[in-house]
């Protein structure tokens, strides 16, 4: 007769299996879903499959990752950067030749990511793409249907096709590198882990599999757990490659040296080893391509200008999303008001510096002029370590969740018309609701509650980090 656990219920024997597959189960999820992905899409163009026009975004998006293989495959061929304007959608671009300069959007530090699109044969130059190709809008690469062209062009479209696979593949590893993370905890002994199902959630499953900001997330969270962990020079270092990826990841450096400011050495060591990361990064474009072109990605997404899915006109003054001196100045002052009051003093924990980081980032996206939904993975290095600690956050991240979702793609592939336009405006004050309940929450947890003063608390004990040490061992 078979023993059973008085507490759950199940035999006793069974209890090893079912907590292996209660740990590890999750990571089955994303190796389906990229498997998924994959099977849909069709080998030899781009976009939707052939049996769903209405169905295909819902499950992977190629737009975005087009763009990624169309700067990869500029890149392959030798050809520099530096051209400052978008080129049109639907009007194919003859101009100049491999000499001249291709857009590009992105830190200079992605192209190295998107060439990888491009490490197994047939090779790039083999192919030799036109000129009208290389100087295409993505969204009009994605909507071209090659098969009714030249032998040649077909098989670009299936080069562009199998770089795409390889970004799927890599973001899917990132996705489970970052669950990896979270399961092992920022601090040693288990401690500030996140529960990994929640990165299983609609939003964040999908924009990790299509969108390549899972690669500066998961390098946060490598950062953070370094710094949990004491490696000092360790942790500016990965906090200075995700900042030349994706450059939101600068918001946590004041927080970082505050947190780190008890010990002069080890913030000293932090500041000069993050920096030093920068001009690694830097150097080589600056060296190869100049200045300007260097500085092309941010002046573009600088310029960008507004769209209907933001806080303005809404919740906030339309004037204040304008590229004006008005609403450059707000924007740039609410940005510092949040870093400086967040470090006004310093955070007791790494938990503080979650929670902080947090703040600061909901105020940073909730002020751009574009709403991208991929935003949600940005949080998740930063919001699920502390669902342990605070468990009322689960609901506010599945509120956020099932809202990103919803915005992109199901309503945003609607057809156009008043019910879409009533739906967009419900999610965008849905949105702000779950940010502002999650940022009030937080600011609550961090400053509201009166601190464990209990004498023989451990530092370390229930959240509390102990102080950081001298130690800067990578």
């Amino acid at each position: 007769m078979a023993v059973t656990d008085s507490r759950s219920g199940f035999p006793s024997v069974l209890q090893p299996s079912l907590s292996f597959l209660v740990r590890w189960g999750p990571f089955v999820v994303p190796v389906i879903y990229w498997a998924v992905i994959l099977a849909l899409q069709p080998p030899d163009r781009l976009g939707h499959w052939e049996t769903s026009r209405d169905l295909d975004r819902r499950v992977y998006d190629d737009y975005d990752v087009t763009a990624y293989a169309l700067r990869g495959i500029n890149a392959a061929l030798g050809r520099a950067p530096g051209r400052i304007d978008e080129p049109s959608r639907g009007r194919w671009d003859p101009q100049t030749d491999l000499d001249s300069r291709y857009f590009l959007e992105y830190p200079h530090a992605a192209l190295g990511l998107f060439q990888l699109g491009y490490l197994f044969p047939p090779s790039v130059r083999d192919l030799s793409p036109p000129q009208w190709v290389l100087n295409a809008n993505h969204l009009s690469i994605v909507e071209f249907d090659p098969r009714t062209h030249s032998e040649p062009i077909q098989l670009l479209w299936r080069k562009f096709r199998q770089a795409i696979r390889i970004y799927v593949t890599l973001m899917t590893a990132c996705l489970l590198g970052l669950m990896v993370v979270l399961e092992k905890g920022y601090e040693p002994g288990d401690r500030l882990t996140g529960p990994i199902a929640l990165l299983l959630l609609p939003a964040t499953l999908y924009f990790a599999a299509n969108r390549f900001d899972i690669f500066p997330a998961l390098l946060t969270a490598q950062s953070l757990a370094s710094l949990g962990r004491k490696r000092i020079v360790l942790s500016a270092m990965i906090l200075g490659a995700a900042t030349m990826i994706k450059v939101y990841p600068a918001l946590l450096v004041f927080l970082v040296i505050r947190f780190l400011g008890t010990n002069r050495r080890s913030a000293g060591i932090w500041i000069g080893a993050y920096a030093v990361t920068l001009v690694c990064f830097l150097l080589p474009p600056i060296w190869f391509w100049g200045w300007d072109a260097t500085i092309a990605p941010y002046r573009y997404q600088l310029s960008r200008s507004m769209d209907g899915m933001t806080f303005y006109g809404h919740l906030l003054p339309e004037a204040l999303g304008e590229s004006s001196a008005l609403g450059s100045i707000f924007r740039l002052s609410c940005v510092l008001a949040a870093v400086s009051s967040m470090i006004w003093t310093r955070p007791q924990d790494l938990a503080g510096l979650l929670r902080r980081g947090t703040v600061v980032l909901f105020v940073f996206v909730s002020l751009q002029v574009f709403y991208s939904p991929q935003w949600i993975i940005w949080f998740a290095p930063l919001w699920l370590p502390l669902v342990r600690i605070h468990p009322p956050l689960v609901c506010l991240i599945l509120g956020l969740e099932i809202v990103t979702y919803d915005t992109f793609p199901v309503v945003y592939d609607m057809e156009i018309g008043r019910v879409r336009d009533i739906f967009f405006t419900a999610l965008i004050y849905l949105r702000a609701f779950f940010l502002a309940a999650a940022l009030l929450a937080l600011l609550w947890w961090e400053f509201g509650r009166k601190k464990l003063e209990a004498p023989g608390i451990e530092p370390g004990s229930r959240g509390i980090s102990a102080p950081p040490s001298t130690c800067v061992a990578c």
